[in-house]
């Protein structure tokens, strides 16, 4: 038998999986993070080598905008979890 709780945990699974998908397939978000990303990048290729704090500037942003995405990502592989298990309890 499955308790409450595990099926508000599936609930909100799913439904943060609707809103990081929605976000993902947002046109200007990704345009936002591409813009964010690239300007990363351009500044650790053009950053000095002596300039250690301006490419560790860079290299963190960038990794925020791909964890930021990753992020999101894990939330729609979890609430594919959960809406299989829904599926599987409901047959």
């Amino acid at each position: 038998m499955t308790m409450p709780h595990e099926i508000a945990k599936e609930n909100d699974d799913i439904e943060r999986a609707n809103r990081a998908e929605a976000l993902l397939a947002n046109p200007m978000i990704n345009a936002a993070l591409d813009a964010i990303r690239l300007k990363a990048e351009s500044d650790m290729r053009n950053a000095k080598l002596t300039d250690i704090p301006a490419i560790q500037a860079a290299k963190i942003r960038h990794d925020m905008v791909e964890q930021f995405r990753s992020e999101l990502q894990q939330h729609i592989r979890s609430g594919a979890i959960a809406a299989d298990k829904r599926k599987k309890r409901m047959n």
